[in-house]
């Protein structure tokens, strides 16, 4: 009894932790939002006739998702109708986890009965979205909804906040069951003519409630079948603010066509006499054009809606003209900047154009192309107290951060600081490069420098061996070192080297060319001759077209011993010398699944060519030319039947490779 009483108490003060753990995640802005969902059939009479219908938590059209940037979406869709049912997100990018975008063939059906929960997460997006049914022409039943996701609130829009915020769901209607009319498409036949039109899943009577002299936002999607629709609103004009999650060029229109799978949100004042307006929507482009009609009731109506309904544009032409005027925020601000008339420029570039300007103005300096640079960094003094409590590997990322240059500005980076700051001056020059070719005569020495664990793997590295002997000529501070593809620690590199860069940071001098010619004999003539060096030399800004020359048509030459299960014969030999530009497929081999994507890719081993070993009747040695990429090692033995054909499975017995060596990396033309 006494037990029982304590574990009552047990539970009592878990629930109280756990409820008070949901307080302070609610607190504290849970960037996770759960929904529920129950997708079921049920009678609906959008346009006056009886239907079946599907429903989302009871409802038609289905619950709207209002979300902010990054938040977390989890939704478990419960499916209760007879056959498998798929939501579709249209416009969320599912970054990093397209499986969920609900596509079939990237997403799977959910069975009847069963249940999906739905894990999305709205990186870096704002702006008008809807999601909708995509299997069985569900959608000609219903099952969509209106997305909206907000910005944070320290994010601004280009736009002053409305006093309100409404979406607006268009879409062509049948009053057919979607089932029959699935049938007619599935029999071959053509969709019929849609039976009318529906705002908010209502062919008349949809109402948006407005004060005078406030601006609303409209958020609006055209959710139907096939139908482009024209939408506008009597006596209003709207202002176009965002384009499925793009802020526009504020351009004005008295009406706007929406294409199927398009949404849009427009701005509209209250400032017309107070009575109530048409909202219209009609089709556009169809022999036969159906209307609907919603009412815009201002909260101090003196009168129902009334007067002609005011006309679509008729001309094709229009549409097209409307799409050419609607323009990314960003181009109407900065039209005039001359990098924005090229046709690409990268990201860096354009940030670049940005913020340069600003910087120069506050800092009462001038840039230039100079290689020589100079960078101001202020901290406040609370800032050094702050940074000795940071952990180890907190200030390591930092510093590598700052590195890497990734560190941040915020738009308050000039504000004036009225506390004692300490500022620190870093000068620094571009990097310099030195390019070459490298043999690698040990079977013990990785290419990189390589530790597991604070455990070097290997004896030594061509990155160290050759950067180690550059650096102190350069009096730079660092070096990295970059090649044109790599080797296994256990294969040897030989024949004409393979071509190398080695970047040298801040260097303070740039050798000369007896200086590197004396480098490369320290290195070739170095007791335990690891490593050899050809062709150094100092070189300038067409380096890394260089080390991408011929990267497509880039061959390597290779010799293997390899072992087979049984004698080798004449035959044997005969058979693979004449196989001649052979392409195999080769998935990502299982030694580096843990690194690499599994993939599978198609190579070409341009020839072979077989010589004996004296001496032994189950090795041999295979010289061979392949395009870059290959893995050689898989292509001999198989790896699993992941490899295919293999030398294992041309020879038909078992087949390993015992020792490989590069003895050619051919760049293009070279």
């Amino acid at each position: 009894m006494k037990n029982t009483k304590i574990a009552a108490k047990c539970k009592i003060a878990y629930a109280f932790v756990i409820g008070l753990s949901l307080l302070i995640a609610t607190a504290a802005e849970d960037p996770y939002i759960f929904y529920e969902w129950h997708v079921t059939y049920g009678t609906i009479s959008p346009m006056g006739v009886q239907q079946q219908g599907i429903l989302i938590n009871k409802m038609f059209p289905g619950p709207e998702i209002r979300s902010v940037t990054n938040d977390n979406l989890i939704i478990n869709v419960f499916n209760e109708l007879d056959e498998p049912f798929l939501i579709s997100w249209a416009g969320i990018q599912n970054r990093k986890n397209s499986f969920q975008d609900g596509v079939c063939g990237t997403t799977c059906p959910i069975p009847p009965g069963k249940n999906y929960t739905y894990a999305l997460q709205v990186k870096d997006q704002i702006g008008s979205f809807y999601y909708f049914p995509s299997l069985g022409f569900h959608k000609a039943a219903g099952g969509f909804g209106g997305i909206r996701i907000s910005s944070r609130p320290m994010i601004p829009v280009p736009f002053p906040p409305p006093a309100d915020d409404y979406t607006v769901l268009i879409g062509d209607w049948y009053k057919t069951d979607h089932k029959a009319l699935r049938a007619q498409l599935d029999n071959g036949g053509k969709l019929p003519p849609p039976d009318g039109i529906l705002i908010n899943g209502l062919s008349s009577g949809a109402t948006l409630n407005i004060q005078p002299g406030n601006t609303y936002r409209l958020r609006i999607s055209n959710v139907g079948l096939q139908n482009s629709l024209n939408f506008r609103i009597q006596n209003h004009e709207m202002t176009l603010v965002e384009v499925e999650g793009t802020h526009t060029l504020q351009n004005v229109y008295s009406s706007l066509d929406v294409h199927v799978g398009q949404s849009y949100s427009v701005l509209i004042t209250a400032n017309q006499p107070s009575k109530d307006y048409y909202i219209v929507v009609s089709s556009r482009l169809t022999p036969t054009v159906l209307t609907t009609t919603g009412v815009l009731h201002y909260s101090n109506s003196a009168e129902p809606v009334s007067g002609p309904i005011p006309a679509a544009p008729v001309p094709m032409s229009w549409s097209f003209n409307q799409a050419r005027t609607i323009r990314l925020y960003l181009k109407g601000k900065y039209n005039s900047e001359s990098w924005l008339q090229s046709e690409k420029i990268s990201v860096k570039d354009a940030l670049k154009v940005l913020v340069l300007d600003p910087l120069k103005v506050s800092l009462g300096a001038k840039s230039d192309s100079s290689s020589f640079q100079i960078r101001l960094t202020y901290s406040k003094a609370s800032d050094e107290a702050q940074g000795a409590s940071e952990t180890t590997r907190e200030r390591k990322k930092r510093k590598t951060d700052e590195e890497n240059g990734s560190t941040s500005m915020s738009e308050n980076s000039f504000e004036k600081v009225y506390e004692p700051c300490i500022l620190s001056v870093h000068c620094n020059k571009m990097p310099i490069f030195f390019s070459g070719r490298y043999f690698k005569y040990s079977r013990n020495v990785s290419q990189t420098r390589w530790i597991i664990d604070d455990e070097r793997m290997g004896e030594a590295s061509v990155e160290e061996l050759i950067g180690e002997n550059i650096l102190p000529a350069c009096l730079g501070d660092s070096y990295k070192f970059h090649a044109a593809g790599r080797e296994d620690i256990d294969v040897r590199m030989l024949g004409s080297g393979r071509p190398f860069l080695i970047e040298v940071q801040n260097s303070r001098k740039c050798p000369s060319q007896q200086s590197l010619t004396e480098i490369e004999e320290k290195i070739n003539k170095s007791e335990k001759k690891l490593v050899g060096v050809k062709d150094l030399k100092f070189i300038g800004s067409q380096c890394w077209a260089m080390m991408r020359e011929g990267e497509a048509e880039k061959q390597k030459q290779y010799a293997a011993i390899v072992w087979i299960a049984r004698p080798v014969e004449e035959k044997d030999i005969d058979s693979i010398s004449s196989l001649k530009e052979l392409k195999i497929l080769q998935k990502t081999p299982v030694r580096v699944l843990h690194r690499r994507s599994p993939l599978e890719r198609e190579r070409t081993i341009h020839w072979m060519k077989v010589e004996k070993i004296k001496g032994s009747s189950h090795y041999f040695l295979l010289h061979l030319c392949t395009q870059a990429g290959t893995y050689i090692k898989e292509f001999v033995h198989g790896d699993l039947g992941r490899t295919t054909p293999s030398m294992g499975s041309i020879l038909g017995c078992r087949a390993e490779i015992i020792q490989l060596d590069v003895t050619d990396v051919k760049m293009g033309d070279s």
